[in-house]
């Protein structure tokens, strides 16, 4: 009979640009979970890190194609025992996505048994049982992000949004007047 094996923490990091790689944003993370998971007492995982490079979390390419797809199947295949934690910088490191696709994703991960913590919010931690007694937690979790605003396209950059109102002023919802000033369109 095989004997349960304790939880442990993973460690998941994701940046979307491969300028982001020559800062500390890798590192960055990596040193926040560790230091997570020193000041409670649980094991990181050394042999199981996931690590998006480069990948976006926008489109789901992390969850498709990504080491956020290779942390869930390990989850579903039993290498991750229940229990355990996904160390996360902040949210939305796992999801850029529409609120609802991010709850649904949130949601699968925590009906697997795996806590997510979200490093940046004082080590707040989203469980079955934490979502289950408190519905209210998903719908705050996937709305928040300091660094998220939401439009008519879901989470994007600011950035982004500046230039697509640049590229396409009608369909970001601002156009320029005769005198250069950004006015309100409400025609599409």
């Amino acid at each position: 009979m095989q004997s349960e094996r304790e939880p442990k923490a993973y460690s998941y990091t994701r940046f979307s640009t491969p300028e982001q790689a020559k800062g500390d944003s890798s590192t960055r993370q990596a040193l926040a979970a560790q230091q997570w998971a020193e000041a409670r007492g649980v094991e990181l995982d050394a042999e199981l890190t996931f690590r998006d490079e480069g990948v976006t979390a926008y489109d789901g390419s992390n969850v498709e194609r990504g080491a956020l797809g290779a942390f869930l199947k390990a989850v579903y295949c039993g290498d991750v025992p229940k229990g355990s934690w996904l160390l996360v910088e902040s949210l939305d490191r796992i999801s850029r996505q529409k609120p609802w696709k991010t709850a649904q994703l949130m949601g699968a991960i925590a009906e697997a048994g795996v806590v997510v913590v979200d490093l940046s919010d004082g080590g707040r931690e989203y469980s079955g049982d934490t979502l289950s007694e408190d519905p209210a937690l998903l719908l705050m979790m996937v709305k928040r992000g300091p660094r998220l605003t939401i439009d008519d396209g879901g989470p994007v950059h600011a950035r982004k949004r500046r230039e697509r109102a640049e590229i396409c002023p009608r369909v970001s919802g601002t156009s320029k007047s005769a005198g250069g000033v950004g006015q309100r369109s409400t025609a599409l």
